[in-house]
């Protein structure tokens, strides 16, 4: 009886019970593997939004420095200025000049790289190493308005306010231009950065009261903007 007991322990698996193994282990893997990416996912939003809630408070430090007046404006998205714009005072963001380096007394450099920064449409090589930023953030330009009520209402634009509805900064692309083939080329045939789904269907902003928000299409984006 002892030595049959030994043989039969000494013999292993059969092919049989290594393939139900497999089968199972390979169910197991199907099962938890997607859930392993939506938590993933979930946890690169929450850290994004955090990023968003860390540069409003930059800038509204930085307001308070500055006669309430917001940053400078940098464009991200485009990648070269014609010589109008040039003369007009407006200037790229790059990764040694940009809103990150004039906010630099109140916020680290990493808080500008969203964590899910997968590049544009046409490079993958995250915006953030390209341009120092994957957000957006408002900001005033140096261009002189010479009609006075345009005047008037660029100042008031170009200062930080606590509004709901004002827009401090957000995340670079929105889901429905990526997924709109039309809108991409567009954008990169005006040699801007083409749209690129960051997150699973939402785009983040954070307002002038400090609200980060989860916006998943343009219906959610007038609500919050207060557009009829």
């Amino acid at each position: 009886m002892g030595p049959r007991l030994t043989d039969r322990a000494n013999r292993g698996f059969t092919l049989i019970e290594m393939l139900v193994v497999m089968a199972v282990t390979g169910a197991l893997a199907g099962l938890l593997l997607p859930a392993i990416g939506h938590a993933r996912e979930r946890a690169r939003q929450m850290a994004c939004k955090s990023n968003l809630r860390q540069i409003h408070h930059a800038v509204y430090l930085y307001s308070l420095d500055n006669d309430d007046w917001l940053p400078p404006k940098f464009d991200v998205k485009k990648r070269v200025l014609t010589a109008k714009e040039i003369a007009e005072g407006k200037r790229l963001h790059t990764p040694g000049e940009g809103v990150h380096t004039v906010l630099a007394p109140y916020a680290v450099p990493a808080l500008f790289r969203c964590p899910s920064d997968s590049g544009d449409a046409a490079d993958t090589t995250p915006v953030f190493l390209r341009c120092g930023t994957s957000y957006e953030v408002k900001g005033h330009d140096a261009k002189e308005e010479k009609n006075a009520a345009k005047a008037a209402e660029k100042r008031k634009k170009s200062r930080f306010s606590l509004a709901e509805t004002a827009e401090i900064a957000r995340d670079l692309f929105k889901p429905w231009d990526s997924d709109d083939p039309a809108k991409v080329a567009e954008k990169l045939g005006k040699g801007e950065l083409g749209p690129r789904k960051w997150h699973d269907g939402v785009y983040h902003l954070v307002q002038g009261d400090g609200r980060v928000l989860s916006l998943s299409d343009k219906g959610q984006e007038k609500e919050v903007k207060g557009d009829d």
